[in-house]
């Protein structure tokens, strides 16, 4: 896609609540990530000249609800605090679009009861099998334009990294561990990837084992990610220490 400017002009654009099915492809087909989490609310950015879909921020349930209330104590987690969990604009989309889209999402979270949201920046680049970068290393620059709150890293850990550059994280290796439901998803994309085919009545565990060896899945040590946290409310009690001495590229 190509706009027909190079700078932003916030005329050019609104937000819009949209459906899941549209901020799911577009999430998929445009995050480095290739996953879509639970949410709990979609905004697009929409190119109001083309009247395109240029951009998707979706809010909702991280994996734990300690990730809210750690953050805040006094927050019913998943109503009045929330994560930011996918952030995505198109490349042709000018600079600055990310803080004023992010900006009036939280204004109408605020309206529907929102008081606090969570976000995280992700500092580990990701390169696929051929050692080409997808992605680089993110600081939360967006959220520090924004006066966030900086409040340290979330939990290390080791990461599966897969040829293509995306993650298998603990939520889909148990699905096939488990034989739950949405295992058939996550086989058929590592068996894309050279993982040898599944039979019925095979050991789970042993199946994985051979998959990931078989396509050259690696560990690799995360720090763990940056942590920002954005009060919408005053006067809101904090569970963590905050400051704004913002991460930088190399500390």
């Amino acid at each position: 896609m190509q706009l027909a400017h190079t700078t932003f002009n916030p005329v050019d654009y609104q937000i819009r609540d949209i459906p899941e099915v549209d901020a799911k492809h577009f999430v998929l087909t445009h995050h480095y990530a290739a996953s879509w989490p639970a949410v709990s609310h979609r905004f697009g950015l929409i190119h109001t000249p083309t009247d395109q879909l240029v951009g998707v921020a979706a809010y909702g349930i991280p994996v734990q609800a300690k990730v809210l209330t750690a953050a805040y104590p006094t927050l019913t987690p998943y109503t009045q605090s929330i994560e930011l969990s996918r952030l995505v604009l198109l490349d042709a989309v000018p600079a600055n679009a990310e803080s004023w889209f992010i900006a009036r999402c939280h204004r109408a979270l605020k309206e529907r009861g929102v008081r606090g949201v969570v976000s995280f920046a992700d500092p580990q680049p990701r390169y696929d099998r051929s050692g080409a970068l997808i992605k680089p290393g993110h600081f939360g620059i967006v959220y520090q334009a924004l006066n966030a709150h900086y409040a340290g890293r979330g939990t290390a850990r080791t990461l599966t990294m897969l040829p293509d550059g995306t993650v298998l994280n603990d939520r889909s290796r148990s699905k096939i561990l488990n034989t739950e439901r949405g295992a058939q998803h996550v086989i058929a994309k590592l068996t894309s990837l050279g993982a040898p085919e599944w039979t019925p009545n095979q050991d789970p565990r042993n199946w994985l084992n051979e998959a990931l060896a078989a396509i050259g899945a690696q560990k690799i040590k995360h720090p763990g990610n940056h942590r920002y946290l954005f009060p919408l409310a005053k006067k809101l009690e904090l569970g963590m220490h905050v400051t704004s001495n913002y991460p930088k590229p190399g500390n």
